[in-house]
């Protein structure tokens, strides 16, 4: 998640609102609402943001200091209960609604409201135009079947349809992106993580699914797309159990694939309740629908080849611990060992870069011998990589706090470069290493393209130690960390035949 790649740049972050993937510390927050894992799925700490006030984010900001901040909220609104007040289900009477699109409808302007005051907290605080907010949504009309303008049809949240996943995808920061601009381009939620890189300015995750729509906000350039796939499993004619079907977006039709093998072809934009199949006139879309289908799954099923093993190392209270020393060990697929040494940073933070899959085990040195993870304490804590598509997220307690001199030798600054051979052709793979004194090494993996990033660093004098099996020997970079700026270098090394 998007906190977890800020966290580890100085940003502080805040989870306020439902959260269905466990606690705020699993998502990488700094701070939140969600503080313990739900025994009710549909019920977690937070759920009641925005219905009792915004106060949790008035909190936050009150903490946040001069420290750069993402805020992710995400309010039980307009979702159920349906319980908005009088003043919003009147402005809805006497339109031939259905009482439950009455009360649906109140929610969203409900939630209008709990965004109101969270721009007006930013307008009070001097942060409106130095924040980017980004309004969006995880699915369409909530409702299965929004009534007699579709006919009676379900073509709501519980359908494969688009009124079920079309939504409003909304930057706004006054003084730096273009206001009142409407663009109709095919973009999809996965482009905001990206997006928000860029806006942090903060390097892209090799692999990931979407691009950046920040060039395209300030240029006013389309974005391009000329298709979007997707799949979603729901019901089949509205009978359980729910099957996983497909769709793609093109820019003038939409295609349906259900799990039965059945297609369907809609003109979307003459027909957007998609209530005339027209897939015998539009026979020509159907082979590029097709593929699309097919290379979505393929690369749904096909993970990264090189993976990350991150995560979090907190103590019984949920506060960071600093400095505390993990070694990775095992062999990857290949049957090449590997051996790799790092310290969680000021919000507990590691990361092991650019693993191949294979079988590993990280384990604490000294000041954390023993981990619970998802309440099971071990001492050695196994990794099969891939694990996911990206590769695995730890969230890690620990009992034992480091001593003052590991919290003392962790850095602010990042070194970051490329190890290259003789001819300038990028070396992937090569392990990299830098003794930060009292026993402590950080050491990085460099990527497909050869590239390399630690962070973590102090000012002075750092020598770094580059080997591997594809190199013929080791070699040895000294340079000067004087500020606390990004240092870029590049690494040349001789490499086996």
């Amino acid at each position: 998640m998007l906190p977890r790649e800020l966290s580890r740049r100085g940003y502080v972050s805040f989870e306020g609102g439902k959260f269905w993937e466990g606690t705020y510390l699993d998502g990488g927050f700094t701070s939140g609402m969600a503080e313990t894992v739900p025994s009710n799925f549909f019920s977690s700490v937070g759920d009641d943001f925005g219905r009792v006030g915004i106060d949790a984010f008035r909190n936050f900001l009150d903490t946040t200091g001069d420290a750069p901040f993402v805020v992710w909220l995400a309010p039980m609104l307009p979702h159920s209960p349906f319980n908005a007040a009088v003043d919003y289900t009147s402005q809805f009477q006497g339109l031939g609604l259905s009482n439950v699109t009455i009360q649906y409808l109140a929610n969203v302007l409900w939630m209008d409201d709990v965004l109101g005051e969270v721009q007006e907290e930013l307008e009070s605080r001097g942060l409106h135009e130095n924040t980017l907010v980004v309004y969006a949504s995880d699915n369409g009309w909530e409702l299965g079947s929004p009534g007699a303008a579709l006919g009676g049809q379900a073509r709501g949240k519980t359908s494969i349809y688009e009124q079920g996943f079309r939504t409003s995808l909304i930057f706004s920061q006054p003084g730096a992106l273009p206001a009142g601009v409407v663009r109709d381009d095919l973009v999809s939620i996965v482009d905001l993580f990206p997006t928000l890189l860029d806006v942090a300015k903060l390097p892209q995750v090799p692999g990931r699914w979407g691009e950046s729509l920040l060039p395209h906000i300030l240029s006013g350039q389309p974005v391009g797309a000329e298709i979007l796939s997707g799949k979603a499993s729901v019901k089949l004619n509205g009978q359980p159990p729910a099957v996983p079907h497909h769709f793609v977006r093109g820019l003038d039709w939409r295609y349906i694939r259900k799990s039965d093998g059945t297609e369907e072809v809609y003109e979307i934009n003459e027909d957007p309740l998609e209530l005339n199949n027209v897939i015998s006139q539009r026979q020509d879309v159907l082979p590029a629908a097709r593929t699309a289908v097919l290379e979505f799954e393929t690369r749904l099923h096909q993970p990264a080849a090189i993976l990350d093993a991150a995560g979090r190392v907190v103590d019984s209270a949920g506060d960071p611990l600093v400095g505390i020393r993990l070694s990775l060990k095992g062999r990857d697929d290949s049957g090449r060992r590997w051996k790799l040494r790092t310290l969680t940073d000021r919000s507990g933070y590691f990361r092991f870069t650019n693993l191949p899959h294979g079988n590993y085990l990280i384990t604490g040195r000294q000041e954390a011998r023993d981990f619970s993870y998802f309440g099971e304490t071990q001492r050695r804590l196994p990794v099969r990589l891939p694990w996911a598509q990206h590769g695995a997220y730890l969230p890690l307690v620990a009992e034992l706090r480091p001593t003052a001199s590991a919290r003392a030798d962790m850095g602010e600054i990042g070194l970051h470069g490329q190890v290259v051979d003789k001819m300038g052709e990028p070396v992937a793979g090569a392990v990299l290493s830098t003794s930060l004194g009292r026993g402590r090494w950080l050491d990085v993996v460099s990527g497909p393209d050869g590239k390399f990033y630690f962070e973590g660093l102090k000012s002075g004098r750092v020598r770094i130690l580059t080997r591997g099996a594809a190199l013929c020997r080791r070699s040895v970079s000294v340079v000067n960390l004087e500020s606390a700026l990004p240092v870029a270098i590049e690494i040349r090394v001789e490499r086996r035949l």
